[in-house]
């Protein structure tokens, strides 16, 4: 199973994130498939064709849904979400190909957004807080994973906000089929077709 593992160094602002994380004892340390570091006092990207402990080579953390976020009533940047299959292809800010030379599968970098005129009437007063942010602000496709599952922080406080998004509270779950995906330019293929995106 997938274990991923951020830490942020707060002397100098960087953020160290690893993939497929596991602790060694001899020599004691971590083993890790793939990892990046991120200086956080910049708003840059990986370079093309590398990816991170993210696929879409994004950087995993400001994706992240934080409860802290949901308490105070306002979240203001898009959420990563995963989806089953990705495209051999990507969109910016993505920088890396999905494994699928399929064109009916999202690329990474992806964006999608909840139509505006989707009810928040039944939904709790958190959930509406993760709803008007998926409005206004959306999703990106950030990695491989269930489909359409926005991740956030280990927090036990998100147990029943994610029952009720993902499982379907009182007003029940909020369909795919919702959201709208957002052009956001040309996709870099993996492949030659005349009908990659």
């Amino acid at each position: 199973m997938p274990r991923h593992v951020l830490a942020i160094d707060q002397t100098d602002c960087t953020l160290y994130e690893l993939y497929r994380t596991v602790r060694t004892t001899s020599p004691v340390g971590f083993r890790v498939a793939s990892s990046a570091r991120w200086n956080l006092l910049e708003n840059g990207t990986r370079p093309p064709g590398w990816t991170s402990a993210d696929a879409a080579g994004h950087a995993i953390l400001p994706g992240l849904l934080r409860r802290e976020e949901v308490v105070r009533g306002r979240i203001d940047h898009a959420l990563r979400v995963t989806f089953a299959r990705a495209a051999r292809a990507y969109v910016a800010p993505g920088n890396h190909f999905g494994s699928y030379q399929d064109d009916s599968y999202l690329p990474y970098g992806a964006k999608l957004r909840l139509r505006a005129t989707y009810p928040e009437t039944g939904y709790s007063a958190e959930a509406r807080v993760l709803i008007r942010a998926l409005k206004r602000y959306g999703l990106m496709f950030a990695d491989q994973g269930s489909n359409g599952y926005v991740t956030g922080t280990s927090d036990p406080g998100f147990a029943a906000l994610i029952s009720e998004i993902n499982q379907g509270g009182a007003a029940g779950r909020i369909p795919l089929a919702e959201f709208d995906v957002i052009d956001t330019g040309n996709a870099v293929c993996g492949w030659s077709t005349p009908n990659c995106f």
